[in-house]
């Protein structure tokens, strides 16, 4: 079962602006402010700031921005302006895909008539991963101990709680107080953990405790329903593949103890949406069949 998916807004010292341009008679200025978009994560979830970062270049004329990520995984910004007497040569609202530590070009600005004062005003929204995605070929690990062995209760499609969005998840029947270990190496990029009270009515739907990890291709998974305070990763951590996240609980829209495993990635809107995701089961991959137990090896 999952959580709900709202946004988040925060202030920083980077992100949307106004921008005076060179033809303008008034002193330059700028409005520092930003809004970001973590739509995977209840407004009051523990959050990477914005890896983000504008640089503008000029030619005494033109004025062009580099989008800069400063984040070991890739992220999607969707870049828009607001534009008096000018020019943009990218259509915007516009989708961006930054890799990992890297940068793409942004639009150039520049005025339709050099001789009046002219501005534009930047702002973004982000999400970690890969809006591009079509799905996971390299399959995930378990998320629990070696020699362990656990049901899947809940599967794709499951008449519970995955469908729309939410529809390619996996509950298993861990117990509270069993350790969840990362399935694939990547960037703690959000955590949840002080929801108490779980329960079977849309009340709870939103109140899942959960840790969010990137990864290097571009997907994101998800681990719901941690127990409260269990977190033992941190936000920016980098973690690899077994190591313990959380501890299993029953929080949120949940009729019992269990882990939610998901995998997905933003959507062009920048919502998160899941996607049909592998497990590596006895040296195959196969999506997670309900009723089939899983054993994880040892290795």
């Amino acid at each position: 079962m999952n959580s709900h998916i709202l946004s988040q807004n925060r202030g920083a010292s980077e992100g949307p602006r106004w921008l005076w341009g060179q033809a303008a008679r008034f002193r330059r200025w700028q409005l520092v402010s930003l809004l970001i978009l973590l739509l995977a994560q209840p407004l009051w979830a523990e959050l990477l700031a914005s890896p983000i970062r504008f640089e503008k270049t000029t030619d005494g004329v033109r004025e062009s921005l580099v989008l800069r990520n400063t984040s070991s995984v890739p992220v999607t910004l969707r870049l828009n302006a607001e534009l008096l007497n000018t020019t943009s040569s990218h259509s915007l609202p516009r989708l961006y895909v930054i890799p990992a530590l890297g940068t793409v070009q942004g639009p150039t600005f520049e005025p339709d008539d050099s001789r009046s004062a002219w501005r534009y005003q930047t702002d973004y929204l982000f999400q970690f991963g890969d809006y591009r995605l079509a799905g996971c070929e390299t399959p995930f690990f378990l998320p629990w101990n070696p020699g362990e062995s656990y049901q899947c209760i809940q599967g794709f499609h499951g008449s519970f709680s995955h469908h729309g969005g939410e529809a390619y998840a996996a509950d298993f029947d861990l117990q509270e107080g069993t350790p969840v270990l990362a399935a694939r190496d990547g960037l703690v990029v959000s955590i949840v953990e002080h929801f108490t009270e779980a329960g079977t009515t849309q009340d709870f739907f939103d109140k899942a405790n959960v840790v969010m990890v990137a990864h290097d291709d571009g997907s994101l998974s998800r681990y719901l329903h941690i127990q409260p305070g269990s977190a033992k990763v941190t936000l920016g951590q980098r973690v690899q593949r077994g190591e313990i996240l959380a501890l299993s609980g029953n929080t949120g829209m949940s009729a019992g103890p269990h882990l939610h495993f998901e995998v997905a990635k933003p959507g062009s809107n920048l919502v998160t949406t899941t996607m049909p995701f592998l497990l590596l089961y006895e040296g195959m991959a196969e999506q997670p069949q309900v009723g089939k137990t899983y054993k994880a090896p040892v290795e």
